[in-house]
């Protein structure tokens, strides 16, 4: 189903998301199929579809209409789904956001669709360390969205300077990037890449952050701050940490006790937690240490291997 006359999405300007923000007319739509319907695939297939592309978005299994409609609504979007060929016009990109393990088999639906060999496939993933895919002269890579999708419905404006990754192939490579630059979108391209350190570093960017948020919400609940209240006290603040390190820098956005090397805050914080919430005691000596090492502050580094010591043996 191709969805031409879709409502425009508004964005914090009140200007059309699918206006000539970019510069670009429609000669120059990148025409782009994204394989996989999950919330990494949902989501590129509405970013690049609000940056003028036209997006095939193919499923294996039936796409949920809710789904469906919220992809649409992002600008020149099909959905097809049941395994169908996509047929259509040629595409520039074949985007494979699939689980690791079907990446191989996905990979060589291209052949099937009879889409030109010189076409670039390209996975998401940033885990996949997987061997090449017999693709013959395919070409192949990695564009990896270094960013957090925990569903379909991520704002666009919220993606507008997400980075991709991009490794493989050096036709493949050259392919993405300059359908990325097309849509107005960002690309790094290292020279190597150690993949296992790469993705290990993304996960304690975003999921190690979450966890942060969750621990922090747990003491927040014990301290006295509940519900909305805790939301309403957290989100800002972690919020904030992040703009003032695109500001000056991540080490220059710490802040607090361990910057000052105030260990008595420190470790009246650590009785209080060893008194109130003992299991989350190892995250918040860890926690501190670890700021502290980054910060180069042996004393306080040292005031906490004592704390230890002295209360836990």
């Amino acid at each position: 189903m191709l969805n031409q006359g879709a409502p425009a999405l508004p964005s914090p300007t009140g200007e059309d998301e699918r206006g000539d923000h970019d510069g670009l007319g429609t000669e120059a739509r990148m025409k782009v199929i994204v394989v996989g319907a999950g919330n990494v695939g949902s989501s590129l297939a509405r970013l690049f579809a609000s940056r003028r592309a036209e997006v095939c978005l193919w499923s294996r299994s039936a796409v949920p209409a809710d789904r469906q409609g919220l992809v649409m609504q992002a600008g020149r979007v099909r959905v097809v789904e049941g395994g169908a060929n996509p047929g259509g016009e040629a595409p520039d990109l074949v985007v494979l956001a699939v689980p690791d393990a079907a990446i191989p088999e996905a990979a060589r639906l291209p052949d099937a669709w009879g889409v030109a060999v010189t076409v670039p496939v390209v996975h998401t993933s940033g885990s996949y360390v997987g061997e090449r895919p017999a693709l013959g002269e395919r070409p192949f890579g990695r564009m990896h969205p270094a960013f957090s999708f925990p569903g379909p419905d991520v704002e666009l404006t919220e993606m507008a300077d997400m980075q991709f990754v991009l490794t493989g192939d050096v036709a493949a490579v050259e392919g993405a990037r300059a359908g990325l630059e097309k849509m107005g979108l960002f690309s790094v391209r290292p020279a190597a890449l150690d993949l296992r350190l790469y993705h290990a570093a993304c996960v304690m960017a975003s999921n190690f952050t979450g966890a942060v948020g969750v621990v922090a919400g747990s003491l927040l609940a014990k301290a006295g701050l509940r519900g909305e209240d805790a939301e309403r006290v957290m989100q800002p603040l972690m919020r904030s940490v992040v703009m003032n390190a695109r500001r000056v820098g991540f080490l220059h956005a710490l802040t607090g006790p361990v910057m000052r090397n105030d260990k008595e805050v420190v470790c009246g914080e650590a009785d209080e937690v060893l008194k109130q919430a003992p299991e989350l005691l190892p995250f918040f000596l860890e926690g501190n240490r670890t700021l502290a090492v980054v910060a180069k502050r042996p004393r306080m580094i040292e005031a906490i291997v004592q704390w230890a010591r002295k209360r836990m043996g």
